[in-house]
């Protein structure tokens, strides 16, 4: 499709996640890719702090701040 007669995008799809580097760089190249695939959708990104996130400097094992979901649970309360 020629950029300069593409449609306008019709749809917005937030894609939530964590706030790391690495997370925030994967999940822009899927922006991307959705993007240049499906052209009548826009893509953006919403952060999402998580309890993994904001405790995993305290040195404690992630078993004893939390185990399960530590890295995940407000993505999918926030999804």
């Amino acid at each position: 499709m020629n950029p300069d007669t593409a449609a306008p995008p019709v749809a917005a799809v937030v894609l939530g996640t964590r706030a790391s580097t690495l997370a925030r760089a994967q999940t822009e190249r899927v922006a991307a890719l959705l993007e240049e695939a499906l052209p009548e959708i826009a893509c953006r990104t919403k952060p999402i702090a998580t309890r993994g996130d904001r405790t995993q400097s305290s040195g404690m094992p992630l078993p004893t701040i939390g185990g399960k979901g530590l890295f995940t649970a407000e993505l999918e309360q926030a999804l």
